[in-house]
């Protein structure tokens, strides 16, 4: 079969509005947390779909980890550390380069003994530590049953193609690539509700005297008209009786204008320290082409603000091999901002890298080196203020 891939029914993202983006872009670069910056979602007929599939792909390539071996592609989440912090990528195909199974590993549960009392004693569990081609890897530590149940879909081509094609036969929410998608159902467009104009009985005069409904003025008796409005009587001049509007204030009712009291100077705030760091050139052509450094929407915030004004009043120069460098003047807040820049770069070009993209992989390698001076840089800020 020559099936390659499926495709389930998605819709716009209703809390990003397609754009893939919510929020300060300080955070997570501003990412919406709900289509995780895809910009759609599956609809409620593609999770339908989705759910069978998995379940599918599950029971019919689903292969225990201890029989795994080097070589084999499986469908798995994958983890990795950007600095100190944990980078946890979504479940994709992935081609095992090595796994190590040790008996005792580093964690551990406290021991019982047949009547499921605790003994005070340690079992140490054994520890699976799968490593993927990319620089990426998953571990667990498990009791022998746990591991024993542990299942991952092994890749099979042609069982996946009868599965692809089994869902896209039964479910409207998934075809196969290259194929039309089925028609959405149609809806019938939603209309407000009209509101209802008042009832009125307009009377040939008024009875008693009251004030116009319109501009408040006295109406006597037997003049103007009356009428019923949502059950209740009132009172109105006749049409183009109601005088005019007073322009003119008196002398009492004109504002009085009043100095506003002086305001002290703000004093100035003592400049933050700042210490050299240079950005390695793929980083820099990363980082020149986000919205924080093109100060498109992020200058509201006085930390982007800071971080774009840095970056913009950097020095230029050239790398003994022949690329591009930019040396900046950063505060801790600019070395936050930069560390957390270069996680977000390393995620974006994660993918490149284990497809052998040339340029992911130097953008990748320029945010790791960047890291590791802002590091060195951090300890120097420290060493200036003790």
């Amino acid at each position: 079969m020559t099936i390659t891939k499926i495709r389930f029914e998605t819709t716009a993202c209703g809390r990003c509005s397609g754009t893939g983006a919510h929020g300060p872009k300080m955070v997570k670069g501003g990412i919406c947390f709900q289509c995780h910056g895809k910009g759609d979602r599956l609809t409620r007929r593609g999770c339908t779909a989705r759910d069978r599939y998995d379940a599918l792909v599950i029971e019919r390539l689903g292969a225990p980890v201890t029989t795994l071996k080097p070589g084999d592609t499986v469908f798995s989440q994958a983890h990795t550390w950007a600095g100190i912090e944990p980078v946890t990528y979504p479940a994709r195909w992935r081609t095992i380069e090595s796994i190590t199974i040790t008996e005792t590993g580093s964690v551990g549960r406290p021991a019982t003994d047949a009547e499921g009392n605790e003994t005070g004693n340690v079992d140490w569990l054994p520890s699976v530590t799968i490593k993927f081609r990319g620089g990426r890897e998953t571990s667990r530590s498990l009791t022998p049953e746990e591991l024993a149940a542990w299942v991952l879909p092994r890749h099979d081509h042609d069982t996946l193609a009868e599965i692809m094609t089994e869902i896209a036969v039964k479910y409207t929410g998934a075809w196969l690539d290259g194929e039309e998608p089925p028609a959405l159902p149609a809806r019938k467009p939603r209309t407000a509700k009209a509101e209802a104009a008042p009832k009125a009985t307009p009377l040939a005069a008024n009875l008693y005297p009251g004030d116009c409904r319109h501009c408040g003025g006295h109406v006597a008796a037997k003049e103007g008209e009356r009428l019923q409005l949502d059950g209740r009587w009132t009172v109105q001049h006749t049409a183009g009786e109601c005088p005019a509007p007073q322009t003119q204030q008196t002398a009492q009712e004109a504002p009085v204008n009043t100095p506003a009291p002086a305001q002290p100077e703000p004093q100035s705030a003592p400049a933050a320290p700042t210490v050299s760091v240079t950005l390695p050139g793929p980083f820099l052509n990363y980082f020149a082409g986000t919205s924080l450094a093109q100060g498109e929407d992020d200058d509201t915030d006085p930390e982007c603000l800071e971080t774009r004004i840095a970056f913009d009043n950097g020095r230029q120069g050239t790398t003994p091999d022949g690329g591009t460098c930019r040396t900046l003047d950063a505060t801790a807040t600019v070395l936050r901002l930069l560390d957390e820049y270069a996680v977000y770069c390393m995620d974006a070009n994660a993918d490149g890298v284990e497809d052998g993209e040339e340029g992911a992989q130097a953008e990748y390698d320029a945010a790791q080196t960047l890291q590791a001076r802002v590091r060195t840089a951090r300890a120097q800020l420290r060493a200036q203020s003790a």
